[in-house]
């Protein structure tokens, strides 16, 4: 993908997701870019989407009101989602 230097690239949900899942396509294109953005609507559709993850793999079938009484009584297995997405934010270098 050739982007010029002062070019962003808007990050979707999904290219996120696919990143963190160790897609390799995915990883090339964000580790490549010299500069990336996303909204408050992509974080937030990441953030459930690896808090559902989580919660599938952990109790089988995934229901919502279930899992959000898990993260309610503060179940650390399912925010760990938080920490995953909070880590991919930081390893972005400056200006990214």
């Amino acid at each position: 993908m050739n982007t010029s230097p002062s070019e962003a690239i808007f990050l979707d949900s999904s290219a996120i997701l696919h990143y963190l899942t160790g897609d390799l396509q995915a990883r090339g294109i964000i580790e490549g870019a010299q500069r990336l953005t996303v909204n408050s609507i992509v974080y937030s559709e990441v953030a459930f989407n690896i808090l559902k993850l989580l919660y599938t793999d952990k109790y089988g079938q995934y229901k919502f009101y279930d899992m959000k009484s898990k993260i309610a009584m503060l179940d650390r297995d399912i925010l760990e989602g938080y920490t995953i997405l909070q880590g991919f934010l930081r390893r972005a270098p400056a200006g990214k």
